[in-house]
């Protein structure tokens, strides 16, 4: 969050990053008295968000500068229209859907680990399973389009991990306040 800030233009101070991560991390418990309780262990906090952020740097060389799937999205969901996989009907759902996984997509590392236009074949793929029924497509449309099916399937995985997570983390808090009121 530190290093998003700065890279967005939006820097927050690091003694505000601090008080909400450990408001966040030690919910009821009072973020300013443990701040104000140890001064080891402020340092100590500043030193590894210092540190982290050198590394996050050093592993991304400097370049905030990541290309995002959209446009390979749209030209390629219109390439599928053209090419008479889809009915123009269904080429505005298929785009809003794999538009959705895209954006979706963002809260994992895929686009940092794989090219724009893999993540753009991935969430098409994503869609057209998603889609079911709707759309009949020939056995070999990734190969007409020269899309690596296996990668596209990988990346859709990595997406789907996303919806797992989220709903584990959603059914514990459900389950945590159920408990709560018991």
């Amino acid at each position: 969050m530190f290093l998003a800030g700065k890279v967005e233009e939006t820097p927050k101070s690091l003694s505000d990053l601090l008080k909400v991560s450990l408001t966040v991390r030690h919910r009821g418990e009072d973020a300013v008295k443990l701040l104000t309780a140890d001064a080891n262990f402020v340092q100590e906090q500043r030193e590894l968000v210092l540190r982290a952020e050198r590394l996050l740097l050093h592993t991304l060389a400097f370049d905030f500068n990541i290309e995002h799937p959209y446009k390979y999205l749209l030209s390629t969901v219109k390439e599928m229209q053209i090419l008479g996989y889809i009915s123009e009907n269904c080429t505005r759902e298929l785009a809003q859907i794999a538009w959705n996984f895209a954006n979706d997509s963002l809260r994992t590392t895929v686009c940092l680990q794989h090219s724009a236009k893999d993540c753009a074949y991935a969430v098409i793929y994503l869609a057209t399973k998603f889609m079911g029924v709707k759309i009949q497509l020939p056995k070999d449309w990734c190969i007409a389009l020269e899309m690596d099916e296996s990668t596209s399937e990988k990346i859709s995985n990595e997406i789907l991990d996303l919806y797992e997570k989220t709903d584990t983390l959603v059914n514990s808090d459900i389950l945590e306040s159920a408990n709560h009121r018991v």
